[in-house]
């Protein structure tokens, strides 16, 4: 141990400390601790910021999880590691233990060499007479952890005013841990959600042309109320689902994944629109403020080279299609909001591509999108139907990606809600051989 040698590390010196300059250590512990959410960040901060002011070595021990519990060690000489050792290692360092656990909340000063048994979280090569003070780290009222400090024989044992000041670390210190620890909690459920939930990859499927855009909100931390589906059918074709839950992040993720769920399921059965969102209604009435609008469907290949698109709805935007000579139709879908009404109405419509025409589903996220030169105009359901007359001859998957690239222009930068995008087409007419190069 290093720190004989240093004035301000002598007994007389740290029992009388300026209460102004440990009121300046704890004032710059609090804004260094607060400065990461991460965790990893924030306990090899915990340890550190204690050096040389209140020991020569510092040991921070995390609470059990499974069978084992994490370290983190930060010594002279910017020296650090870090390690794990069973949780029956505790047992043979029992006031670690207790200050781990939340059953001892009081300070102990004790030989360091009573703390042995923690298999390598203290260095093998510890001066016998060197003194430890184990101090609970409190976040919230549950137990983060426990600080061990300790000193070497050259310098004062802890005292009542070290110990007083350690504590009163510990506290900030336990805060910053606990909240570090939600957070990273936080952002892996989150990392889950968006893994989960994010569209499977578009199938490959002959005879139907497929295009999506995903942009989930950012502040609803990216987790998205909207979704879409496609799947091949074992016939031909593709059945598809399209829709927008009541709410924003995780809540309405999670029910998004709950309707996204239910309709992979009902697939797998001999599928009927109607009837799928009839049951989709079912199960989520009684649920207060969980709805959904949704397009559900199937896309078949027609005799003359087209697709045969059946579609039924409840509350969702009519979908547009794209005609050959540049006309936008609205497809007229009567239907109620899925899981509001115990008698919902459901219809059936359905629709007939030719070569190379499509049929575009799209979110509010896109004609709510507020932004332009005002910076507060909506772009609207003209403006859309007036651009996609634009792009007859446009592939399937440009065209969706058009629709996301003209949004996010509209929007300028600005927040913006869910923007999702499908577009169904028809493949193009064959080239006759007379028209071959």
């Amino acid at each position: 141990m290093t720190g004989g040698d240093r004035e301000d590390d002598r007994e007389g010196d740290r029992e009388e400390a300026p209460v102004p300059d440990r009121s300046a250590f704890l004032e710059q512990a609090g804004r260094r601790l607060g400065a990461s959410l991460h965790h990893g960040r924030t306990l090899r901060t915990v340890a550190r910021l204690v050096l040389p002011l209140l020991a020569d070595l510092a040991v921070v021990v995390l609470p059990v999880r499974g069978r084992r519990t994490s370290w983190h060690r930060a010594g002279p000489g910017d020296t650090e590691e870090s390690g794990q050792v069973p949780a029956e290692a505790l047992e043979r360092a029992p006031r670690v233990a207790d200050a781990v656990s939340g059953v001892q909340a009081r300070a102990a000063v004790l030989p360091a060499r009573e703390l042995d048994g923690l298999d390598g979280a203290l260095p093998p090569d510890l001066d016998p007479g060197a003194q430890a003070l184990v101090v609970q780290l409190s976040g919230n009222g549950v137990s983060s952890g426990a600080l061990i400090l300790v000193r070497g024989p050259e310098r004062p044992g802890f005292r009542d005013p070290d110990i007083e000041l350690a504590r009163q670390y510990a506290a900030r210190a336990g805060l910053a841990l606990a909240t570090a620890a939600l957070y990273s909690q936080q952002a892996e459920t989150t990392a889950v959600l968006q893994a989960n939930l994010a569209p499977a990859p578009l199938p490959a499927v002959d005879g139907v042309r497929l295009g999506a855009a995903y942009r989930p909100a950012a502040h609803a931390l990216r987790i998205s109320g909207d979704f879409y589906h496609v799947a091949a059918r074992p016939d031909d074709g593709v059945s598809f689902f399209f829709g927008d839950v009541c709410g924003k992040g995780a809540e309405a993720a999670v029910l998004a994944g709950l309707v996204q769920q239910t309709l992979r399921t009902l697939a797998l059965t001999d599928s009927e629109p109607v009837r799928d969102l009839r049951l989709l209604n079912q199960l989520l009435l009684g649920e207060e403020s969980r709805f959904t609008t949704l397009v559900t469907g199937s896309a078949r290949p027609a005799p003359d080279g087209g697709l045969t698109v059946v579609t039924a709805g409840g509350g969702h935007l009519p979908p547009l299609i794209l005609r050959h000579d540049g006309r936008v139709e609205e497809v007229t879908i009567d239907g109620t909001l899925v899981g509001v009404l115990p008698e919902p109405v459901f219809d059936r419509t359905e629709s007939h591509l030719a070569h190379g025409e499509l049929m575009l589903l799209y979110s509010d996220g896109v004609t709510e999108a507020r932004g332009g030169p005002t910076g507060y105009e909506w772009y609207g359901d003209e403006r859309l139907a007036r651009t996609l007359a634009t792009w007859w001859g446009m592939p399937a998957g440009a065209v969706a990606e058009r629709v996301e690239l003209l949004t996010t222009q509209w929007l300028g930068g600005r927040p913006h809600d869910d923007i999702a995008v499908l577009v169904l087409q028809a493949p193009p007419c064959p080239r006759r051989r007379e028209d071959a190069p």
